[in-house]
C-alpha cells in the first residue's frame, strides 16, 4: 500500500531457496513464503505488484502464483501445457498471463478478488492463427483494453497483439502506416483498428470507427492501408471485401471525435477498386489516392470534388498497383510519385 511500500523480486528456485523475496522500506529482505508454498517452489521470471496487496508472478513452467495480502498467503495456478510465461498484469478482479508459442491468458476473481486464499479462474484467451509468437508482457487499462508484446522466431519480427474485449480474444495488430500533425499521432492496422497517440499524457487510445454504423454492409473491419493527417482531419484509406468481385475502395475522415464515409462523386467511382495510399502537398487543397491497375484519384479538400486517371491515359503501359505515394512541388509544379508492387516508380505531373 502507499503507507506501506513493498518492493518485490523473482528469480530462480531451488530445492532449498524460494523465488520470491519481499523488502519493505523499513525493513530488510524478506522471503515471500508460507508453509503451504514452500512445499514445492518456482521459478519465477516476472512478477506484478497491484496497489491493493496483490501480489502476482510467473514463471518457466507455466505456474502463476498469486497473494492477496503482501505474501502472506499464496495460491498456485498451472496454465495448460504447461507453457511459459513471461508477462502478467492484475487490475482489480481481472488479470491477464502470457508466455511461449502464443499463450495468452485471462483471469476473472472469484469473489472480490482479495480473499486471504486467492481463488481465481484462468482460461486460454482466442489468439490470432498460425501465431507461435512467445509473449513477452502484457498491459491492459480499465477500460478491457490491452496489448500483448513479443517477438516471433519464425517469421523474425516483432509482433503486438490487441485485445478490445478484456483478453478474451486478440488479433495480430502490426501498425501498416502512421501519420501525425502538430498535436497528435495516429497509427492503422491491417485489420482495420486505428489508434491515436496523444505526446502531452503518452497514451494510446482505441478510435476505430463503429464500420457497421458508417455502411450497414461492413459486418466486418475493412483493411486498412494508409493514413493521411492533415491540420483537423485524417483522412484512411483501405478495402472492403464485398464477395462479389474485387475489393471496394474505403474512404474514411476523422474530425473532431467523429467518422464519415466519403463517397465519390463527378463519375468517379470506389467499385473493384482498392485504395492503397494516400498523400498530399502541404501547401495543396488535393489529396491523392493510389489505388490497383494504375488508377491514380484526386480528391479536392475545398470543392469536395473527385477526378481519376490511370498510367494507360498516359501511355504507360502494363499499370501496376500504386501502393505507395509521394507528393513532392519542385519549380512550381507538383508531382506525384507512385510506387508499384513490382518495384516499378511512376511520376504523375499534376498540372
Amino acid at each position: 500500500s502507499e503507507s506501506d511500500p513493498i518492493a518485490v523480486a523473482v528469480g530462480a528456485a531451488s530445492s532449498s531457496v524460494p523465488a520470491i523475496y519481499t523488502r519493505r522500506f523499513t525493513s530488510d529482505w524478506q522471503v515471500l513464503r508460507d508453509s503451504v508454498a514452500n512445499s514445492t517452489f518456482n521459478d519465477l521470471a516476472a512478477v506484478y505488484s497491484a496497489p491493493n496487496y496483490q501480489i502476482a508472478a510467473v514463471g518457466p513452467n507455466g505456474v502463476i502464483e498469486m497473494s492477496n495480502n503482501s505474501g502472506t498467503n499464496w495460491a498456485t495456478y498451472t496454465v495448460p501445457g504447461p507453457q511459459a510465461l513471461n508477462g502478467i498484469q492484475l487490475l482489480g478482479t481481472d488479470g491477464w498471463a502470457v508466455g511461449a508459442n502464443g499463450t495468452a491468458m485471462y483471469s476473472t476473481a472469484v469473489g472480490d478478488g482479495l480473499e486471504t486464499a486467492p481463488d481465481w479462474v484462468w482460461t486460454s484467451a482466442t489468439t490470432p492463427p498460425d501465431s507461435s509468437a512467445n509473449l513477452n508482457d502484457v498491459a491492459f487499462n480499465l477500460m478491457g483494453r490491452g496489448w500483448a508484446v513479443g517477438y516471433n522466431e519464425v517469421d523474425t519480427r516483432g509482433e503486438m497483439w490487441y485485445s478490445r474485449d478484456g483478453g478474451v480474444n486478440y488479433t495480430n495488430q502490426p501498425f501498416v502506416d502512421i501519420s501525425g500533425n502538430d498535436d497528435n499521432l495516429y497509427a492503422i492496422s491491417e485489420d482495420g483498428y486505428v489508434f491515436l497517440y496523444d505526446p502531452t499524457t503518452s497514451n494510446w487510445t482505441d478510435i476505430t470507427p463503429s464500420y457497421s454504423g458508417l455502411d450497414s454492409a461492413w459486418t466486418s473491419n475493412p483493411t486498412l492501408h494508409g493514413i493521411l493527417t492533415l491540420e483537423d482531419v485524417v483522412y484512411v484509406v483501405g478495402e472492403f471485401e464485398d464477395g462479389v468481385d474485387e475489393n471496394d475502395g474505403v474512404l474514411l475522415s476523422y474530425t473532431s471525435g467523429t467518422w464519415s464515409k466519403m463517397n465519390p462523386n463527378n463519375g468517379v467511382s470506389f467499385t473493384n477498386k482498392p485504395l492503397l495510399s494516400i498523400g498530399q502537398l502541404a501547401s495543396d487543397d488535393f489529396i491523392w489516392i493510389g489505388s490497383t491497375d494504375g488508377y491514380l484519384i484526386s480528391y479536392d479538400t475545398s470543392l469536395f470534388a473527385y477526378a481519376e486517371t490511370t498510367c494507360d491515359a498516359d501511355g504507360v503501359v502494363d499499370c501496376a498497383n500504386l501502393d505507395r505515394l509521394a507528393v513532392m512541388s519542385h519549380s512550381g509544379t507538383t508531382y506525384v510519385w507512385l510506387g508499384s508492387f513490382d518495384g516499378v516508380l511512376y511520376q504523375y505531373d499534376t498540372d
